[in-house]
């Protein structure tokens, strides 16, 4: 049952990895259509980026299926790692392409080179620490389908909104301004470093919610919920001050003296944007304990509501537009989640009147102290 159950997951992704690799392939040759302001002598340059970044992100697809299984087995320190230190090294590959003067293919053939190393120490993990686990082929069958089909269903849903969130913001920069895609670029890859290390920290409360769950612990889960949600804040407010007080030196560092400014700016707007991910414990133990497929609405609004408002604002004023799109964005889906997905949620069984003063009030004065500095 496990290895029918994974292999099947594999062969779907693996599905999905080719699907996407001829869907890059695609847009690689519309390219100078969908973004005409691109410099003539740089389409191909582009062209051939796209297609370097896009089939390695399609590559590891597959790969997280072999995530889902370090969850599985409580090993959680590994897809962690792992996420934290390729995000390192990406971004240590990069500055020093950048400042030995490489194009922007070689800056993709790097960005492609860290996930495909990544994706070689992920098998090898799998074998160290799941040699009980077959993959095969063979395994795969119609009723695994189904069954994963059937759960994971509103799962592709919530990363469908996620993409609406933050996957189209830099095609967006690119169609409306393309001189600033650079230093967007750089702020988004900032601030991807910081909350991908909280997501994959928060990540390990999954399989111990699920587990609370299972056992009918609701009180033990509901408190669960109001611890994860201060130490977010906490997290939240820590990365927020390092920045007010950090932020300038830090990009200094990372991009050198010419970008400093232009990226702050996209950088600090972005980070306003974080309020999105408040409800971040919220949202893993609403998966844990099997709350998701009624809870849909809240990333749905907050995906299309991100992307209509980036288009709108990106129209009038540019880059800058697109950013803000994104707080307007967050704050719909933050507001979603409390008044309408949190009643719902009746395996976590939580009043938004006990939420509210007990764990999420208290944070976002950080958040709203940041936003009038």
């Amino acid at each position: 049952m496990r290895d029918r159950i994974v292999s099947t997951a594999m062969a779907i992704l693996a599905w999905s990895a080719l699907l996407g690799s001829i869907t890059m392939g695609g847009m690689s040759i519309l390219l100078p259509k969908l973004f005409p302001e691109i410099p003539v002598l740089l389409q191909a340059q582009a062209q051939n980026a796209l297609l370097l970044v896009g089939g390695s992100l399609a590559l590891g697809l597959p790969f997280m299926a072999l995530n889902g299984v370090f969850v599985g087995l409580q090993r959680n320190e590994i897809p962690a790692l792992l996420t934290i230190g390729s995000r390192v090294a990406t971004g240590l590959a990069l500055i020093i392409a950048a400042r030995t003067g490489q194009g922007i293919v070689a800056l993709a053939l790097v960005f492609a080179a860290v996930n495909f190393m990544t994706y070689v120490i992920q098998s090898v993990l799998f074998r160290r620490f799941a040699p009980m686990l077959k993959l095969s082929f063979k395994l795969v069958s119609r009723e695994s389908i189904r069954e994963l089909v059937s759960y994971c269903t509103s799962l592709t849903v919530w990363n469908f909104a996620m993409l609406l969130v933050s996957g189209l913001d830099l095609i967006l920069v690119a169609r409306f301004e393309f001189s600033s895609v650079g230093a967007f670029s750089i702020a988004t890859s900032f601030l991807g470093l910081l909350v991908g290390s909280q997501t994959a920290i928060f990540n390990v409360f999954l399989p111990a919610g699920a587990a609370l769950h299972a056992q009918g612990e609701q009180g033990r889960l509901r408190v669960l919920l109001l611890d994860t949600t201060r130490w977010n804040f906490l997290f939240l407010g820590l990365i927020i001050i390092t920045y007010c007080f950090l932020g300038d030196g830090l990009l200094f560092i990372y991009a050198g003296a010419n970008y400093v400014n232009p990226i702050s700016i996209f950088l600090g707007i972005l980070l306003a944007a974080t309020v999105r991910l408040s409800m971040l414990p919220y949202n893993i133990l609403a998966i844990g304990a099997g709350d998701h497929r009624q809870i849909i609405l809240g990333p749905l609004a907050e995906g299309l509501s991100n992307l209509l408002a980036s288009i709108a604002f990106g129209f009038r004023f540019g880059a800058i537009g697109v950013a803000f799109g994104t707080i307007i964005g967050g704050v719909v889906g933050v507001a979603f989640h409390l008044w309408l997905n949190l009643p719902r949620s009746l395996h976590l069984g939580i009043r938004l009147e006990t939420f509210l003063p007990a764990a999420f009030l208290p944070g976002t004065c950080c958040y709203f102290l940041y936003c009038l500095h």
